[in-house]
C-alpha cells in the first residue's frame, strides 16, 4: 500500500496534478483494519512514526484541562477506541452524540490515566510523540 501509495504521488506530480492526500488516508485506514491495532502500533513504531498524540498545551478552560489533562501527556485512546494521530482524535470527537461523556485514556510518566470529558473539541495543541 505504502509504494502504492508513493507512485500515485510520484505520478500526479509529474502531471502536474494535485496529490490526494484523502486517498492516502484511505491507504492508512484500510492497512489498519487488516493488520490490526497492535499490529499496526508496531508498523508505525518500525518506521519511526508517532503512535499517540502528544500533548504540547492545553488551553485554559477547556474541557481537557477541567478533566485534568496536562502538557506531556499522551492522548491514546479515546472512547474505548486506540489513537495513533491527531487526524484519528479529531474524527472521534465528532461520533456519537455531542456533549456526552467519554473516557479519554492518557500516558502519563509511564502510566495510563483515565479522564472524563464531554465529548466535542478537547482544547489541545498537540501532535505526534514516538510510541513508547
Amino acid at each position: 500500500l505504502r509504494v502504492a501509495q508513493m507512485q500515485a504521488q510520484y505520478a500526479a506530480a509529474r502531471e502536474g496534478k494535485p496529490f490526494d492526500s484523502a486517498a492516502m488516508q484511505a491507504g492508512e485506514r484500510t492497512l489498519r483494519s487488516e493488520l490490526g491495532d497492535g499490529d499496526y502500533e508496531r508498523y508505525l513504531q518500525a518506521l519511526g512514526r508517532p503512535t499517540s498524540v502528544g500533548v504540547r498545551e492545553v488551553l485554559a478552560s477547556s474541557p481537557g484541562e477541567q478533566a485534568g489533562l496536562k502538557a506531556g501527556d499522551e492522548v491514546v485512546a479515546y472512547d474505548g477506541k486506540r489513537v495513533f494521530d491527531l487526524r484519528d482524535l479529531n474524527a472521534m470527537t465528532l461520533e456519537g452524540r455531542a456533549g456526552e461523556s467519554v473516557v479519554v485514556q492518557v500516558r502519563r510518566d509511564g502510566r495510563v490515566v483515565d479522564l472524563v470529558m464531554p465529548r466535542g473539541p478537547i482544547g489541545i495543541f498537540g501532535g505526534g510523540f514516538r510510541g513508547r
